[in-house]
């Protein structure tokens, strides 16, 4: 993962999850939950702060890691779909990828 600065994060080894035994779209929401986690991880440490900001949250309060909206995926039918925080109210939410576009 390249950031803004030019400097590199390592990477989520996405191949080997999707591959791995068991149910496709099961192993496509674990290696997309792992992408978005990695992502989560570098942004937090690159801007020094929680990202995303959760929906909760005042401005220009600290949020506590409980506040931190968690990345979450989900296969519907032949979408994936993707977001931060609770699936109802997320603090942010992706465009669903077509599953033909991936495998």
């Amino acid at each position: 993962m390249i950031v803004g600065d030019g400097s590199t994060s390592g990477g989520t080894g996405v191949v080997p999850l999707v591959d791995q035994p068991g149910d496709l779209e099961e192993n496509v929401t674990t290696a997309a939950s792992a992408v978005l986690n990695r992502a989560q991880d570098v942004v937090v440490e690159h801007l020094a702060r929680w990202w995303p900001s959760s929906p909760d949250s005042q401005p220009g309060t600290f949020e506590s890691g409980a506040d931190l909206p968690l990345p979450a995926a989900k296969v519907e039918g032949r979408l994936l779909r993707l977001w931060f925080g609770d699936p109802d109210r997320p603090a942010l939410k992706l465009e669903p990828i077509d599953l033909a576009e991936l495998v």
